[in-house]
């Protein structure tokens, strides 16, 4: 499997919104023509501002103040949201793409207090996401993490990562920060 490496730095070099949101510029990147995306920790939106889907469906433990306004919100965790859609409860159709970033993988207080709000281990949300992704039939699923899951979701069905590395206010700082966006096509079979 062939990690791409790209820096903060190097996006947000590409002006404008990149270089207020370079995440969002990633997530675009990876999400492509995606029409219907349900994002199971969507948070404030973020991931969004750069490319907004047709169909965007939320689910958070919270409502938060929104950069970009989902088309339906589901406030619950998500592991409620498999519950409800085992249920038959909620119905959702022709979705291209299940995204998650489980918040918190680190044990220092982030300034983004969302980041801070966790219901739920990060491993337990993605492994949720990834069920609710099968239950949706939906094509591909990605997954913001600092680490690939792989005793979570099948390597073999990885059809891009990115390491990402973070701009660091101190140029020494070690080791530099990074995070993974792994993109899994959910339409192979193993």
């Amino acid at each position: 499997m062939l990690i791409e490496e790209i820096r903060q730095i190097d996006v947000q070099r590409l002006g404008g919104i990149c270089h207020k949101y370079p995440v969002s510029k990633i997530v675009a990147d990876m999400i492509g023509s995606g029409e219907v995306v349900v994002d199971t920790t969507y948070g404030r939106g973020r991931f969004y501002t750069i490319y907004r889907p047709k169909m965007l469906i939320g689910i958070d433990v919270k409502k938060w103040k929104w950069m970009v306004i989902p088309d339906k919100f589901y406030n619950c965790t998500v592991w409620q949201f498999y519950n409800m859609l085992k249920r038959r409860n909620v119905e959702i159709n022709d979705v291209d793409i299940v995204v998650t970033d489980p918040p918190k993988w680190h044990n220092r207080k982030h300034r983004r207090i969302e980041y801070n709000y966790i219901i739920g281990s990060p491993r337990l949300i993605i492994y949720y996401a990834y069920n609710v992704a099968r239950l949706l039939n939906a094509k591909y699923l990605l997954v913001h993490y600092n680490k690939i899951p792989s005793d979570i979701i099948d390597n073999n069905k990885i059809v891009r990562a990115i390491k990402f590395y973070f701009a660091s206010r101190y140029i020494y700082t070690s080791p530099k920060s990074y995070s993974y966006f792994i993109l899994y096509d959910l339409r192979k079979q193993h």
